[in-house]
């Protein structure tokens, strides 16, 4: 008899005692929204066919500068040898930061990234605006970002959970616009979104088509009269809606997307914009305790996803639309899922599962009406050939119904092991050759993937230690082949 635990307590106590650690050492943020020593260039495409990428370089031991450069759908640098000068303050950096960046529309982008303090935990971030020349247009302050997405006009919507910051548990969610021209529609402290539990997480955005925004998160909350450790809580999953005058559109604290079942657990929310207003959201859902096969439970284990129109209207089942994973493969084990819209109305999901007993990555594709498109329990995209799970899986569309889907592997038994890329057409089959394409050999300290709006992707990543740290990216094509060779190095 098989026997499965989830441990959504103990996540729920972890999260309680690194409350706790940091309330007790006074400190305002716990955990920044990157990993210590992630080396992360960050890329998107120029909407010309070339790409821009925001990157770091190590001039001297701590002493970093971050550059911005434009490279041409040639592979040519177009804004000098290292790009534009976007920040050189970092001589008390421990780790790398985190970049963010978005297109403007127009050729340029929008930049944000944290300068970190000597303290090593405070720090300042900030938002650069450059043009399609590489000119540096504004730059700006903001108290913290941990969502950045476009604004559809020149500008950008940034979200964060002030619980990170000065605020507590119960603190909101806040979202600032910053317009194409520097200023500030929703005014400089944003627009707050209060939430009903304790611990909200997985705080997600995409745009509503309409210069606004749709958040998604997921929150935990403890229910009356438990304690730790064996207290009981109440997960849901949440959505609110900022329009462009910056006016909350579906309530005070939003609206209930799902609440958990009896003896049933939902965490790990995505979203995805459906192209008219609305969104598609997905979460994973667990049983909350010990089951086996014979479970009534054993199937709950699936994917969840459900639709919301823009004004807040539930379209699909209560509950949502289970993908019926574990009823296929009982051995799946789904979790984690992303996606990204189908341009029709519904959505391609994708997850990591061990239903072969190795780690693959699979998807489906729901339509406008929830109905799956694809086989029952979902496409094997990517075979991972790993015996563990990988945490640094990403999605993009490719712009004609289908997607490129990337992952780290790390071949069981041979030693291999990098960055490979497979794209998913509408109708749900592989189109690039055997795996997918390999494009990076190695394993970077992270990496990042971008549709290049012309059927392909660009993919930039960082990869080794110290001063031999070295950032790269790459081109795609629609048919999979790599166009600037094994990458271009940035950091020269």
């Amino acid at each position: 008899m098989k026997t499965r635990l989830w441990y959504g307590k103990l996540a729920i106590i972890i999260c309680i005692s690194l409350i706790l650690v940091s309330l007790l050492s006074g400190s305002s943020c716990i955990l920044f929204n990157h990993s210590d020593s992630s080396y992360t260039p960050e890329v998107v495409s120029d909407g010309a066919g070339g790409a821009i990428v925001v990157y770091e370089k190590v001039k001297s031991g701590t002493n970093r500068e971050f550059y911005a450069q434009r490279i041409s759908p040639d592979g040519k640098p177009l804004w000098g040898v290292t790009g534009t000068l976007i920040d050189s303050s970092q001589a008390n950096s421990y780790s790398f930061p985190v970049f963010d960046i978005v297109s403007d529309g127009t050729g340029g982008a929008i930049i944000a990234w944290p300068d970190l303090a000597p303290d090593q935990f405070q720090s300042i971030k900030y938002v650069t605006k450059i043009d399609s020349n590489g000119g540096v247009i504004w730059t700006k302050t903001c108290d913290y970002f941990e969502e950045m997405i476009s604004d559809g006009g020149g500008g950008a919507i940034i979200a964060f959970d002030d619980s990170a910051g000065n605020s507590g548990n119960n603190a909101p969610i806040v979202v600032i616009r910053i317009d194409s021209g520097g200023n500030y529609p929703w005014g400089q402290q944003g627009v707050q979104i209060r939430h009903l539990g304790n611990w909200p997480t997985g705080l997600q955005m995409v745009s509503d088509g309409a210069n606004g925004t749709i958040a998604v998160w997921g929150e935990m909350e403890a229910q009356a009269g438990t304690t730790t450790p064996s207290f009981q809580y109440t997960s849901r999953i949440m959505a609110q809606r900022v329009n462009a005058e910056g006016n909350l559109s579906w309530g005070v604290n939003g609206i209930t997307v799902c609440a958990n079942p009896e003896n049933v657990v939902v965490q790990e929310p995505c979203a995805a914009a459906d192209g008219s207003g609305g969104a598609i959201v997905c979460w994973q859902q667990n049983p909350s305790g010990p089951i086996d096969n014979s479970s009534p439970l054993w199937d709950m284990q699936d994917i969840i996803t459900q639709k919301i129109d823009s004004e807040g209207n539930i379209l699909w089942q209560p509950g949502g639309v289970p993908l019926q994973i574990v009823k296929t493969a009982e051995e799946a084990s789904p979790f984690t899922p992303l996606a990204i819209g189908d341009d029709s109305g519904g959505a391609i999901v994708m997850w990591e599962d061990l239903r072969s007993g190795l780690a693959s990555i699979y998807a489906q594709k729901m339509d406008s009406n929830g109905a799956s498109a694809w086989q029952t329990g979902g496409i094997k995209v990517i075979f991972v050939k790993s015996n563990s799970s990988n945490e640094r899986r990403q999605i993009v569309g490719d712009g004609t119904g289908g997607a490129i889907i990337s992952c780290i592997f790390k071949e069981a038994g041979t030693g291999k092991q990098g960055v490979i890329v497979q794209k998913l057409d509408s109708a749900g089959s592989t189109a690039w050759a055997d795996n997918g394409v390999v494009v990076v050999t190695g394993i970077p300290t992270n990496y990042c993937l971008a549709a290049d709006n012309h059927s392909g992707a660009l993919l930039s990543w960082g990869i080794g230690t110290g001063s031999s740290e070295k950032s790269y990216v790459q081109f795609i094509s629609s048919g999979g082949s790599r166009q600037w060779g094994n990458g271009i190095r940035l950091d020269r």
